[in-house]
């Protein structure tokens, strides 16, 4: 799954969000944040979940496109499987 991280900033300009303040809300470092921003380093399902709530945004606005949405094989299969459900019930299912 490939994150639009150029997106999120946008929406935090948006909101008049800034680094700082994001990295508040999400309970991380400043250089976790740079990590998640640069790929080098996974955000956590709770995580992400927690910043499309802080913004607003839905799953598929947030993710790019990518070989999830026709999957090949049967990995790909099972983690799109998973992903749908998780939104469409926005996760409850997940944080309880």
């Amino acid at each position: 799954m490939i994150i639009r991280w150029n997106y999120i900033y946008d929406e935090m300009k948006i909101r008049k969000l800034t680094n700082t303040e994001m990295c508040k809300r999400l309970g991380i470092s400043r250089d976790t944040w740079h990590k998640y921003k640069n790929n080098q380093s996974d955000i956590s399902l709770r995580k992400f979940y927690e910043l499309m709530k802080i913004l607003d945004l839905d799953f598929y606005s947030i993710v790019k496109e990518t070989e999830l949405s026709k999957p090949k094989t049967e990995k790909e299969k099972i983690l799109k499987s998973v992903i749908d459900k998780a939104v469409s019930t926005d996760f409850k299912d997940y944080f309880k």
